[in-house]
């Protein structure tokens, strides 16, 4: 998928990157609708981003998701 240029972040995973999985803790803001959580899930399995936990949070029309998330 490509993406704006504004809305990727540049990380660096160390010496050790080719070693294995690094997990990711994230949080995402958003409009609270009802398709919110499977649509940012099916963005993951799109780009084959294992999901190893997710908890998530909703009030009035906002909502908050947080990820754990497996990189390598």
């Amino acid at each position: 998928a490509q993406l704006a240029a504004e809305r990727l972040i540049a990380a660096g995973w160390g010496t050790d990157a080719a070693q294995g999985r690094f997990p990711v803790d994230i949080a995402v803001d958003g409009t609270s609708h009802p398709s919110l959580m499977r649509d940012i899930l099916d963005v993951f399995t799109r780009e084959k981003v294992r999901v190893a936990a997710a908890t998530s949070q909703a009030r009035d029309l906002e909502a908050r998701m947080l990820f754990t998330l497996e990189v390598n």
